[in-house]
């Protein structure tokens, strides 16, 4: 969601949300973006599905759903509802192993660490920007996913252990929504 959209309640929706961030002290940048309700909805829908089916979610988004990822590159780019985006993945502990987001110039990761309160555990990961990929360097990664863990390899490269036991076999993306 974001001021720029043609759909024109999704616009306003999009300012009031952003007007409501600056007031509370965010540096909520235009650029940034929100989740808007009809796609947390959606998102909230899908998660279940998952936990459901015993599957896994990996999400990818436009901008950071972690302030702790954003700090490294450009804070007021994180998504502006990034703590109730958060708290709709965190429904299902340990269903998001990974969260993957843009808006990174030279990429970052940050872990939002709940684990000791039985919320799970999220790994965020920042892709580095292709114009900020340095010559001869691959700007992309191949995501794996496995029942224990999920790996990324190419411009990032990492392993990320997944901390709730699982019974099925499967994985899903969750991207794109309304």
């Amino acid at each position: 969601m974001a001021v720029s959209s043609p759909d024109l309640a999704k616009r306003e929706e999009a300012r009031a949300l952003l007007e409501r961030q600056r007031r509370q002290g965010h540096d909520a940048n235009v650029a940034g973006g929100a989740v808007g309700q009809e796609q947390l909805a959606w998102l909230r829908r899908e998660l279940t599905v998952a936990a459901a089916a015993e599957d896994r979610a990996v999400v990818f988004s436009y901008a950071p759903l972690s302030a702790a990822l954003a700090r490294q590159g450009d804070p007021a780019l994180v998504c502006w509802n990034h703590k109730e985006v958060l708290a709709a993945l965190l429904e299902h502990p340990g269903l998001v192993p990974l969260c993957l987001s843009g808006q990174q110039l030279l990429g970052g990761r940050a872990c939002d660490d709940r684990a000791a309160r039985g919320e799970g555990r999220i790994h965020h990961v920042g892709l580095r920007a292709v114009l900020a990929t340095p010559d001869g360097g691959r700007p992309g990664a191949t995501l794996a996913l496995f029942r224990d863990r999920v790996e990324l390899s190419g411009a990032v490269s990492a392993t990320f252990p997944c901390h709730a036991p699982q019974r099925g076999a499967g994985a899903r993306a969750a991207g794109g929504g309304p």
